[in-house]
């Protein structure tokens, strides 16, 4: 009765083992590396194993096979002894086999997989040791593999980390927490990991907005308009928008150019659909920084640089001559603004809480509340504060009195 008993304690030692060995390799296969890198800025407890087992894997895989093997040779040996006795030596080893499948095979793997950012530090712990124990033999293993793959000139695969869009989100969410407003570059990550995505209508100076010249303009007017909006360049087009025909660039006034055919440069045509990603790697291809865009039917849409594609990425950049938007406190709740601010900065500025929505400007959050593009003295009425509009024309909102509520 005794060696019955010590017979089922040690199939169940080895079915434990296997079922350890087999879910540990499980969960180390699909755990995200990445994830290590974040334990450890957390100092998080018990990944030493786990770290060591990220720069040698062969000592982790090595160590499970045999591991796995002693379990599968403990479990069957005495599960025979302990089977045969009640049944003939074939249904034995059928229930062997099922036994070790499902119990140091399917149910492991199946449960660390989906439970593998609980179980691996405890499981690679328990590797570790086992490691440590069978050492010799292990690296014995290792050595005979090395002699196998040189004699069949076999090289060592050597990978690097190369994370994926959802393994670098997990890193921002998990190694920043929510201190996105702290922390600037975690939008530049976002943006940059979604700007394969993004279109250069996203991305361009509309139609409305373009500053553009005619052919028939001279030499001095255009030079007057260049100051006039502060630009670093202008499109030329004949009768109309739709028939762009080069661009002028400010530098170009240094040649001591007399008519504009002289300064012309032919612009470069995409379509408002391509990828600012593509976009970018034709400018670098192809050495320009500016581009018409058009639209499906072959009409100018708007304009789209190099500078546009990186605000996209890290934010706006401000021009040479860009002038950036301006705000002036009048009292302790009164501010006059430009209609482009900012509602982030805004909002850190005055201290006021503005509902969120699909605009960044304080004048997109008055056009998204009025429904159309206001006149002067038009009042936009929040819970919090209201919107005065001081100036405006028939495109857009220029400038805002922002007056908030006394509680």
């Amino acid at each position: 009765m005794d060696q019955q008993v010590i017979n089922l304690t040690l199939v169940i030692l080895g079915l434990a083992l296997s079922f350890v060995f087999a879910g540990a390799e499980a969960a180390y296969t699909v755990f995200n590396k990445l994830r290590l890198e974040i334990w450890k800025k957390q100092k998080v407890k018990l990944i030493k194993p786990l770290t060591y087992f990220q720069h040698k894997p062969e000592d982790f895989f090595s160590t499970i096979l045999f591991g796995n093997n002693i379990a599968n040779i403990l479990t069957t040996t005495f599960a025979t002894v302990l089977l045969v006795k009640f049944v003939d030596e074939g249904s034995a080893w059928l229930l062997i086999t099922a036994g070790i499948l499902i119990f140091g095979e399917i149910i492991p793997k199946s449960l660390f997989r989906s439970l593998v950012n609980q179980v691996i530090r405890p499981v690679s712990v328990i590797i570790y040791l086992f490691y440590w124990i069978f050492k010799p033999v292990i690296k014995f293993l290792n050595f005979l593999v090395d002699i196998f793959l040189t004699l069949f000139r076999i090289r060592h695969e050597t990978t690097r980390d190369f994370y994926s869009k959802d393994e670098l989100k997990l890193l921002l969410k998990e190694g920043y927490g929510d201190s996105r407003k702290k922390r600037p570059e975690m939008d530049y990550i976002d943006n940059i990991l979604h700007f394969g995505h993004i279109r250069v209508k996203e991305a361009m100076t509309p139609r409305t907005e373009m500053v553009a010249a005619p052919d028939s303009i001279s030499i001095e007017e255009l030079k007057d308009l260049f100051i006039k909006h502060n630009v670093m360049h202008i499109p030329i087009y004949e009768d109309d928008l739709d028939n762009v025909i080069g661009i002028v660039f400010l530098w170009e006034f240094f040649n001591g150019a007399q008519n504009i055919k002289d300064i012309l440069t032919p612009l470069e045509m995409v379509p408002e659909n391509l990828s600012c990603a593509r976009l970018m790697q034709e400018f670098k291809a192809k050495n320009i920084s500016v581009a018409l865009v058009v639209d499906e039917y072959g009409g100018t849409a708007g304009l789209v640089t190099m500078d546009d594609l990186i605000d996209v990425m890290f934010g706006d950049f401000p021009e040479m001559f860009e002038e950036t938007p301006k705000i002036k406190r009048l009292n302790r709740h009164t501010w006059v603004l430009d209609g482009n601010f900012p509602l982030d900065d805004l909002s850190e500025l005055t201290g006021i809480e503005f509902p969120q929505g699909n605009f960044e400007t304080i004048a997109g959050l008055v056009l998204e509340k009025l429904g159309h593009i206001p006149q002067k003295e038009e009042t936009a009425v929040f819970e919090d504060f209201r919107v005065v509009i001081t100036k405006a024309n028939r495109r857009k909102i220029e400038e805002v009195k922002l007056i908030k509520n006394l509680k």
